[in-house]
């Protein structure tokens, strides 16, 4: 009985710490006022290359959403560090920020409105890696 216990316990509290794992919104005026600011911050853009080819935010790290291998060249980045993830309109990108808190990245932003909201907002942009 005490292990049925136990593992209730146990599974309750991976449940609601899985519950409580919350999911973080940039605008693209935060990311902007982030990027002036020079903070340690890394964008990582998770659209295919063809995408990228119409130009890219900042200096970005480049992991195709739809590569076979993307869940193994995630876990290869520092998971300490902070990330603001991008794709082209936000799906792909929440679900690569899913990924990365599975994986235990510590701070992780999703940029909702992609790099379509970025070129709505009239911000800069640099040409493809």
């Amino acid at each position: 009985m005490a292990r049925v216990l136990i593992f209730s316990l146990l599974v309750v509290g991976n449940i609601s710490g899985v519950c409580q794992q919350t999911i973080t919104d940039l605008s693209v005026k935060d990311l902007a006022a982030k990027m002036d600011r020079d903070e340690n911050i890394f964008i990582l853009d998770v659209r295919t290359t063809e995408e990228i080819n119409e130009g890219v935010i900042g200096k970005p790290i480049h992991i195709d959403y739809f590569s076979p291998d993307f869940e193994k060249q995630i876990a290869r980045l520092d998971k300490n560090q902070s990330y603001v993830v991008y794709c082209a309109s936000g799906y792909r990108s929440r679900e690569a920020q899913k990924v990365m808190k599975q994986l235990g990245f510590k701070t992780v932003y999703n940029l909702p409105s992609g790099f379509v909201g970025w070129q709505r907002a009239r911000m800069p942009v640099s040409k493809a890696l």
